[in-house]
């Protein structure tokens, strides 16, 4: 395999480690806590960006029936699917390489979209948000950086650093306010909002 694809295997099975050791981390506890709180018995959920699966593995323990995640790395989802037949949730999740943002005809809807430190990855964030909430048939649970002059800065030595070494990745700040304006025009209020460390922890309920 390509020296690439091999540095993305090993993440992948590092972040798939981790899980196994510590669960998951206190922003997504946070979300996933937030979502089950409201009810998950027989809902589907769809995670965007679902990377190895941790927290669509830990929202099918709270009482999800099914789950889909939506991951454009080959490696992350075999070690997705890797982790949840070790886990016993094999038969319950899918892992599918759509990009919802032009591609979402081809995506299900879900009674839970999420999209957890995904916006922030994604340069033209309307599309992606404005396809979420329309795939949340009940909740749809965000977390995106917050826009203060730190994360400018981050942003800024991030963005130069990848470009400096030739990668790919470039980090984004989109507006909060713009994210809220298109997900309520979707349809959905926000009923849930807290900050937690850089990170907008938001969830949004139809109706």
């Amino acid at each position: 395999a390509p020296e690439a694809y091999r540095k993305r295997a090993s993440y992948a099975r590092h972040e798939a480690a981790a899980f196994r050791r510590k669960g998951l981390e206190k922003r997504a506890r946070l979300l996933t806590d937030e979502i089950a709180r409201r009810g998950l018995n027989g809902q589907s959920v769809l995670e965007v960006g679902s990377g190895v699966g941790g927290l669509l593995i830990e929202l099918l323990r709270a009482g999800a029936e099914r789950a889909t995640g939506l991951e454009l790395s080959v490696a992350s989802r075999a070690a997705a699917a890797a982790l949840a037949d070790e886990l016993g949730f094999a038969g319950r999740v899918d892992y599918r390489p759509e990009n919802i943002a032009a591609e979402g005809d081809a995506v299900p809807p879900a009674d839970v979209v999420i999209l957890d430190r995904v916006i922030c990855c994604y340069p033209d964030m309307p599309p992606l948000v404005g396809q979420a909430a329309a795939h949340a048939r009940r909740l749809l649970a965000l977390t995106y950086p917050v826009t203060a002059w730190y994360m400018r800065v981050f942003r800024f030595c991030a963005n130069f650093f990848s470009a400096v070494m030739g990668w790919e990745y470039r980090f984004f700040l989109h507006p909060p306010a713009q994210i809220a304006a298109i997900v309520q025009a979707g349809g959905l209020r926000p009923v849930f909002q807290q900050r937690h460390s850089i990170w907008n922890v938001t969830v949004y309920e139809r109706g």
